[in-house]
Order: structure tokens, then C-alpha cells, then sequence
């Protein structure tokens, strides 16, 4: 008997220990993220607030006096002036503080509509037999790991990009950065920190490291929503890359911070790469496929195993 009590207070104390350890690091979170706003921080901040104003305007029943948490103050703006957006979060928080001021019917002016909304139109739908094209070519990707000496035209990587930038983020934050490397020695030498690429390492010519910004992280609560956001971006870049007719293999990288030091050192050699709030989360190589190379099958589980629809 004695035992069991003592088994259960042990067990009260630990629990308690658990707990007071995770509220006191959601203390300090909090406090390491308000200390961020006043720096990077606030770019995210600020990107964050336009839209949730954006998306209030476009709501069905806005409440009397809404976003005025995300109206820019006065000792505010000279903080974003140094933002490429800064026009617009100025003109949209303005317009926000007028029409919360003047509104009584809660009823949206034609000018701000037009100017911060799109109405919805009916998009033209894919044919039935493009559309089979479209998904079986997508099915039929497989991961490509031996690439030709042939280097991605810059005209051809930034379509590739424009089209993986407009993948969906939490607020619309866009937390990602990508180093894309074309320098051979650069190129080996990072997958050799990787660890994860000795079969093929001689036949890459092109890789992207995929960063994603702890910055935009705005409170405890969301602490993975950059690697999240960022992994979304990553997939329509591989999809980009199977519409402009080049292979690709994702290769893990985790947030390995020994790893990460290395291979930043490695680009800061060329490139004077200081930002240190990135993180990889991934690699790519990608290139023009070697012909006649052997590609693993990839077995893929069966779909319905991994859907559960509830109606």
C-alpha cells in the first residue's frame, strides 16, 4: 500500500513538474516572439494584418468596428516603411480606420470593393479528356536522381518560381526562401553534409535548398507553420519542374542545426549569407533527366486506406 502511494505521489510530482516546465516555456516563446515584432518579425506581422483586414472586408457579417486590433498606429509607420508592401498595409489600414468610422450600415463602398476584392467568376472547366491527361501525367512522376550536365535557364527558374509562390500560407506570411545553386563544387559539397545522395552526388548540376523563416512565426502556438507553409510552396516547385519537362528528388533535411551551420558556411563563402532566421527544410536536385536510367517504383499505399470522408 505504501508503495502504490508512493508511486502515485511520485507520479503527481512529475506531472506537475511537466507542466510547470511547458507553461514557463511558453512563457519565454512569448516573450522571445514580442521582442521579435520590434525586428524581421514585423514583416510578417504586417503581411498577417493586411490580409485579415483583406479577408473582414470580403466577410458576409462583419461585425460592427471590426480590425481595428490591425489599424497601423502612428508610431507604427515609420517601422514599415522599409517594406516593399508599405504603400498598401498604409492604404488598407487607412481605409479600414474610415469606414469603421463613418460605416453605420456595416455596407461596403463601391471603391474600397473594387479596390481590395475580386469578385468571384466562374472559371472555365477543364475538358474531360484533359483533364485525364493532366492527372494521369502527375500520377506518373517518379523521383529522378540522375540529372545531364545542363544547367536551368534563370527565365525558365523564375516561371517555375512565380508559380510555386502563389501556394497558399497562413495569412498569406509567404515564410519561404530558396537558394537555387548551379556551382558544381557548391552543389557536392552540400549533399555530402546532407548524407543522403552518394549513389548519384556526380550527376546534379542543379539544387534547391528550401528555407523556411522562423520570423513569421507570430506566437507559440504556431511554431511549425513555417515548415508547414513552406512544404506546400515546395510541392508546386516539383510540379513546376514536371511541367517545364525536368526531374526532381526531395531530399530530407531536418532541422538539423550542426548540419545547417555547415552548409551555411558553405554558401556564405560565395554569397555572404548571414540571415539566421532560416531553416532548411528540404533539398531538391532537379535537372534534365539522364536518359535510360533506372527509376525506383515508388509503391504507393492503397488511396482509400488514407481517406476517411465524413458526411
Amino acid at each position: 500500500m505504501k508503495f502504490y502511494i508512493n508511486i502515485k505521489k511520485t507520479y503527481y510530482k512529475l506531472h506537475f513538474s511537466v507542466n510547470l516546465l511547458a507553461k514557463l516555456s511558453r512563457l519565454f516563446l512569448n516573450s522571445f516572439y514580442s521582442f521579435s515584432k520590434s525586428l524581421e518579425h514585423n514583416k510578417y506581422t504586417y503581411l498577417a494584418r493586411s490580409h485579415c483586414i483583406e479577408k473582414g472586408f470580403s466577410a458576409k457579417n462583419r461585425k460592427a468596428n471590426f480590425g481595428n486590433s490591425y489599424i497601423i498606429k502612428e508610431n507604427e509607420r515609420k517601422k514599415i516603411d522599409t517594406y516593399y508592401e508599405h504603400k498598401y498595409l498604409k492604404q488598407i489600414s487607412d481605409d479600414l480606420e474610415r469606414y469603421n468610422y463613418n460605416n453605420n450600415n456595416n455596407l461596403l463602398s463601391d471603391d474600397i470593393s473594387t479596390k481590395y476584392l475580386y469578385r468571384e467568376k466562374k472559371r472555365k472547366k477543364i475538358d474531360k479528356n484533359t483533364k485525364a491527361n493532366f492527372l494521369k501525367y502527375f500520377r506518373g512522376r517518379f523521383s529522378i536522381r540522375y540529372f545531364e550536365d545542363y544547367k536551368i535557364p534563370k527565365k525558365e527558374i523564375n516561371e517555375i518560381c512565380k508559380y510555386a509562390f502563389s501556394a497558399p500560407s497562413a495569412c498569406n506570411r509567404q515564410p519561404y526562401f530558396l537558394n537555387w545553386i548551379q556551382n558544381k563544387f557548391l552543389i557536392k559539397e552540400i549533399l555530402k553534409v546532407q548524407g543522403g545522395s552518394r549513389t548519384f552526388i556526380d550527376n546534379v548540376y542543379n539544387l534547391v535548398l528550401v528555407l523556411a523563416d522562423r520570423d513569421a512565426v507570430l506566437n507559440h502556438n504556431e511554431v511549425i507553420q513555417p515548415t508547414i507553409c513552406s512544404s506546400l510552396m515546395a510541392m508546386l516547385l516539383v510540379q513546376g519542374l514536371d511541367i517545364y519537362g525536368y526531374g526532381s528528388v526531395t531530399l530530407a533535411m531536418p532541422d538539423n542545426q550542426t548540419k545547417w551551420i555547415k552548409i551555411k558556411k558553405l554558401i556564405s563563402k560565395n554569397h555572404n549569407y548571414t540571415n539566421n532566421s532560416l531553416y532548411p527544410i528540404m533539398i531538391i536536385a532537379c535537372g534534365k533527366p539522364l536518359k535510360n536510367q533506372l527509376i525506383p517504383p515508388s509503391l504507393r499505399r492503397p488511396y482509400k486506406d488514407m481517406i476517411n470522408i465524413i458526411t
